[in-house]
């Protein structure tokens, strides 16, 4: 295993394993929602679903067409402490999952749109927990445990919460937490 810094701040890690048919290609942003504000609840979350609208590059709902057009898989996860993007492809392909990856983190495009069009997948999303029995006692222990600390909040965030983030907050969350910084490639 190898690690470096580039000199933007980006963490670089590395594992080849020589021969290996497939490539896991692994970003990691050190932000969940654990990071949000009071009026953020919800945001990294949001950005997670915004990062697949499409970018400067890519319209929308290409970003994950390229990679599954690949042969690979792609997806994302948000939790308290992190947000974590991840793409899987036959090893001659991991330099188009890496651009496709580093294109979503740096350049994707938020268009009011998709926002709303997101801001209502989520709304879904949150009604569908909120009937989840399991989802329901993990939220309630949390929130018990927690009390007044961000990991007793759901990292999904509020029906309240995502239906009135503007789009600007949005926007202004991913500006500040997107940074090479902040970011593991893997």
């Amino acid at each position: 295993i190898t690690e470096s810094r580039t000199d933007s701040g980006l963490s670089v890690v590395v594992d080849r394993v020589p021969g290996a048919p497939v490539v896991a290609v692994y970003l990691w942003i050190g932000v969940g929602a654990a990071d949000e504000g009071p009026e953020e609840q919800g945001a990294a979350h949001f950005v997670e679903h915004m990062l697949f609208k499409g970018t400067e590059r890519f319209n929308v709902g290409d970003v994950a067409s390229v990679v599954e057009g690949l042969g690979g898989d792609m997806n994302a996860y948000t939790s308290h402490d992190q947000t974590v993007y991840h793409a899987t492809v036959l090893a001659e392909h991991w330099t188009q999952a890496l651009e496709v990856l580093a294109d979503m983190a740096q350049n994707s495009r938020f268009l009011d749109e998709e926002i709303e069009r997101e801001r209502g997948v989520i709304l879904e999303e949150i009604r569908g927990d909120a009937e989840d029995p399991d989802r329901t006692l993990s939220d309630a222990i949390s929130a018990k445990m927690y009390r007044d600390h961000p990991y007793g909040r759901p990292v999904i965030g509020s029906r309240k919460s995502v239906s009135s983030m503007a789009g600007n907050r949005i926007r202004a969350f991913w500006k500040r937490w997107y940074v090479p910084g902040n970011m593991t490639l893997s």
